[in-house]
């Protein structure tokens, strides 16, 4: 099964390469960036570029020149085409220093194309933290899904958490990303991974597959940088994962840690998961061969297919997981190393797991805590008769991961079916769940705010309506000293009509503004203020019909708060004055002949 595995991806490796190959744009020459395609004001966004991939890390850690920066909270970003980064030094977007401390927020979906040649040689630390990937740190919004990574190397000597697709996943999600044979990961300490380096608060690893080689040594070269108890944490898809739950992934990757010149404070290695802390495991499968050899301390070091460690916080559980691979610690040692767990340093729960015979050792370590719980499980020879049932479960996750994708299709209009916004488009497989926020679009609420639901065995198209805001219009008539010249105008019509309104006449009178114009876009309220002014006769004259003198609350009948919506314009020589900043209210400052109320 495994060698028939290893050479059917290695054919679809080829055939896929020359797919990439003559589908992708120009390698990344490592320092231009193309930030033309992003306006803060849109939700969703399609790259084609390795340019404009590297100028997503820069808005994103604050480094675009004249664009503030943006975390991408409720936006969509697309890759739209297949990227070569040229093997140039990658700076990883989101950062965990700067702008982007709290991780990329939004949806990236890479829709099954290929990031080739992602390189990242990181000496030291500064000035890019120290989380290394494609994604320094994913947030607690953020998701990361579809994408296939072709020769990716990610070298780390100094302390970092560090993967191929990202080094921090704070509460995000990571899922459907393959790692070629090609690719690899070589890290000194701390926690580090094929997929990603440590995964914490709710974090999520869906459906991922690994190929590609993990190296991880327990100390930094030389004596002047060499760092004492420092860490080796290494897996085939995670380092750490605590909180978190990694399901559906495979490994057909080695993992191998040495301690090389220092002993690591805490150490792990795994197929799946370094270490687990509080976490679940569920659905994985291991082909890849896993070995510790050079390092053995008490209570620190495990070894196993799944799980190096059950680290720290208790209750961690592995289920329905099967390995297939070598599992060697030192010295043939099986204390710390075992067939699916390696050191059970806390309570945690094997159950339902199924792993091939490896020397002498069990489902996990024999110093296990007391109490720590391995329930039905299994160690199936290949000459076995349950050797084909145990073929056929790690068959199904592998089915699973590759299920076929769905669409999921949002349209945004206005009520006349006019385009409101870009229309969404994503990829989804049957059972998963999606939550799209609907964008805010200027003087219009949708008519759903978030679409969600759970995708079923056909592509989903749903459109979004979005109806006008009403808006609220008042025009206060005062005197001078702030009392009532005459009743309010108040009126409420949808965002965009067009208002036009006289102001009411007052013998002896004059308002600052004769005639108030412009949109409804905002609520908002003018004040009119009137002087006194000539004799009445000449009010009389200039203006025809009047209120009465002030002091008395009759107005003569078509005078007060007139109103014209077609957008009739002022006479020829009118001066206007812009009333509002966020909207387009015009005054006239010359009386005018009133119009015909509609």
């Amino acid at each position: 099964m495994k060698r028939i595995t290893a050479l059917f991806l290695a054919v679809t490796m080829i055939a896929l390469l020359t797919v990439f190959t003559e589908g992708t744009s120009a390698a990344w020459d490592g320092t231009t960036i193309d930030t033309s395609w992003y306006n803060p004001n849109d939700t969703t966004f399609t790259l084609t570029t390795p340019e404009q991939l590297a100028g997503l890390a820069a808005i994103v850690n604050g480094t675009a020149v004249n664009i503030d920066p943006d975390n991408f909270v409720g936006k969509t970003v697309i890759l739209g085409a297949d990227v070569d980064l040229g093997g140039k030094n990658w700076a990883p977007i989101a950062t965990d220093s700067g702008a982007s401390v709290s991780g990329f927020m939004g949806m990236f979906d890479g829709q099954g194309h290929y990031i080739k040649n992602l390189t990242i040689d990181m000496v030291v630390r500064e000035p890019n933290g120290i989380r290394y990937g494609l994604f320094g740190v994913i947030g607690s919004t953020g998701t990361v899904k579809s994408i296939n990574f072709v020769g990716a190397s990610v070298v780390t000597k100094d302390t970092t958490y560090s993967g191929v697709v990202a080094g921090y996943v704070l509460g995000g999600t990571v899922s459907r990303c393959m790692v070629d044979a090609s690719s690899r990961v070589e890290c000194y300490t701390s926690s580090n991974g094929m997929i990603a380096g440590r995964v914490e608060n709710g974090g999520t690893i869906d459906s991922c597959i690994n190929e590609g080689s993990i190296y991880g040594y327990g100390a930094l070269e030389g004596a002047a940088s060499a760092k004492p108890n420092t860490n080796v944490i290494i897996g085939g898809i995670v380092g750490l994962a605590a909180s978190s739950v990694v399901k559906n992934c495979i490994n057909y990757g080695r993992v191998e840690a040495a301690a090389k010149s220092m002993t690591p404070n805490q150490s792990g290695a795994a197929g799946i998961a370094g270490f687990v802390n509080n976490s679940e495991i569920i659905n994985c499968v291991n082909y890849g061969d896993i070995s510790f050899t050079d390092y053995l301390k008490e209570n620190t070091t495990g070894t196993g297919g799944i799980v190096g460690k059950f680290h720290s916080g208790a209750g961690s559980i592995v289920n329905n997981c099967y390995n297939f691979g070598n599992i060697a610690g030192k010295e043939n040692d099986n204390t710390h190393t075992g067939l699916v767990g390696g050191l059970g340093s806390v309570l945690g729960t094997i159950q339902n797991c199924w792993s091939v015979p490896c020397g002498n050792l069990e489902i996990i370590g024999s110093s296990m805590v007391s109490g720590f719980e391995v329930k039905d499980c299994k160690i199936v020879a290949q000459t076995d008769a349950e050797y084909a049932a145990m073929e056929s479960a790690a068959n199904a996750i592998w089915d699973k991961i590759n299920e076929i994708a769905l669409s999921l299709t949002i349209h945004y209009v206005y009520e006349n079916g006019e385009k409101a916004a870009d229309d969404h488009y994503s990829e989804w497989r049957e059972g998963e769940e999606y939550s799209i926020e609907s964008p805010a679009v200027t003087g219009h609420i949708p008519d759903k705010e978030i679409v969600s639901g759970t995708m079923g065995n056909t592509p989903v198209e749903i459109t979004v309506t979005y109806k006008a805001k009403e808006i609220t219009l008042t025009i206060e008539y005062v005197f001078e000293d702030g009392s009532k010249a005459a009743e309010p105008f108040v009126d409420t019509k949808p965002f965009g009509t067009e208002f036009y309104v006289e102001s009411p006449k007052i013998e002896g009178y004059e308002p600052n503004y004769p005639v108030v114009e412009g949109k409804y876009e905002i609520d908002r309220t003018i004040k009119v203020k009137y002087t006194a002014t000539g004799t009445q006769s000449e009010t009389q004259e200039e203006e025809g019909e009047t209120t009465t003198a002030p002091g008395t609350t009759t107005v003569a009948p078509g005078t007060t708060g007139e109103q014209k919506e077609s957008g009739c314009k002022s006479a020829a020589g009118s001066a206007v004055i812009l009333l509002a900043v966020l909207g387009t209210a015009l005054v006239t400052t010359k009386r005018k002949s009133r119009l015909t109320k509609n």
